[in-house]
């Protein structure tokens, strides 16, 4: 039953002064409508953002696979695609609220993947590469598993 409903009956039933209690009702209604609109707002915002990033990670997620690297040309075509990546990322114009803190963190991963990429063609700093690139990576799952969690995803 319409909380409308509900007031005429009780209005019927009781002898209530119908007029008022339908226009304190009516008056109820658009503040709970307009509450529901807001909360949609926030809530289609919300599911935008989320869209505009995973998309934008899904859609480069292939740069952070296994290529053969074996020569400064392979690795800086390399790098330069994942600076590409994270210039995407940072062109996202996000406006829910947590989201771009976690697309900054997420930025950072990648730019830190860059300079791991980078180093590979230093013989000098080849050495703590594995493990930088361990923590690099366990971020990422870090990263995806908060994102999945903010945008409602399992």
């Amino acid at each position: 039953m319409r909380l409308a409903d509900l007031a005429s009956l009780l209005c019927a039933l009781f002898a209530f002064s119908c007029e008022e209690k339908r226009a304190s009702v009516d008056i109820e209604k658009e503040g709970e409508e307009q509450a529901r609109q807001a909360m949609s707002a926030e809530q289609l915002v919300k599911a935008m953002d989320c869209a505009a990033v995973i998309d934008t990670i899904n859609a480069s997620s292939g740069v952070f696979k296994d290529s053969a690297l074996v020569d400064a040309q392979q690795i800086d075509a390399k790098v330069k695609q994942i600076e590409a990546f994270e210039k995407k990322m940072g062109e996202l114009a996000l406006t829910a609220p947590d989201l771009p803190q976690l697309v900054v963190e997420y930025r950072q991963m990648i730019r830190d993947m860059a300079a791991v990429m980078k180093d590979l063609k230093d013989p000098a700093k080849l050495e703590g590469l594995e493990k930088r690139s361990k923590a690099i990576t366990d971020k990422e799952d870090e990263l995806v598993k908060k994102m999945n969690a903010h945008c409602g995803r399992p």
